[in-house]
Parts: structure tokens; C-alpha cells; sequence
């Protein structure tokens, strides 16, 4: 005796097409737990800070905040941090210029 020619148990063929369309393999295996990861870890990594920063500089006033941004130790640290990702930046638009010139067949 078959199995392929009695109707499912515990319910219509209809019902069983129903869950099998509802319970179809995803084209991306994981991609739920992989998205709440990725989430989570952006609301951590930041968001969290962002809000912190934007609660802490809504509690200045406008003169207090500009006060504080032009100390002449976070002026040195704007410098260093802008001027060292100006480098990076040339230096990987060389190097990026050179290997994609090198990769792309003629």
C-alpha cells in the first residue's frame, strides 16, 4: 500500500498545502538570526553611543557647546583624526587605482 495515495492524517490535503507553503524552505537559510544580529550589534555598536552623544550635547547651551569644541586638545584630535583618514584614503586610492588596472583585462 502506498502512502502517496491516502490523505495526509490529521487533516485535507488542502491544510497540508496551506502548511507547506507556510513552512517553505528560505532561498537564504538563516538570514532572521543573522539580521537580528546584525541589529543588535548596530544598535550596540552605534546607535547607542550616537544617542548618548546627542543626549549629553542637548543638555549645552549653544555657547557651552562651541566652548567645548574648540579646546585646543579636540581641535589637535580633529586634526590628527581627519588628516590621518586623508592619508588612508590616498593611499588607498593609489594602491586601489594600481590593482584595478592591473585586474581589468584590457
Amino acid at each position: 500500500m502506498s502512502t502517496l495515495s491516502h490523505p495526509p492524517l490529521g487533516g485535507s490535503r488542502g491544510a497540508r498545502k496551506t502548511a507547506d507553503v507556510l513552512h517553505k524552505p528560505s532561498v537564504l537559510p538563516g538570514f532572521g538570526l543573522t539580521m537580528g544580529f546584525t541589529l543588535v550589534y548596530l544598535g550596540l555598536v552605534v546607535l547607542l553611543p550616537q544617542a548618548a552623544l546627542i543626549l549629553k550635547s542637548s543638555g549645552l547651551y549653544v555657547d557651552a557647546f562651541w566652548a567645548t569644541r574648540n579646546r585646543a586638545a579636540r581641535v589637535a584630535a580633529y586634526r590628527l583624526s581627519f588628516g590621518a583618514s586623508f592619508a588612508a584614503a590616498s593611499v588607498n586610492l593609489v594602491f586601489g587605482v594600481l590593482v584595478s588596472w592591473v585586474l581589468v583585462p584590457v
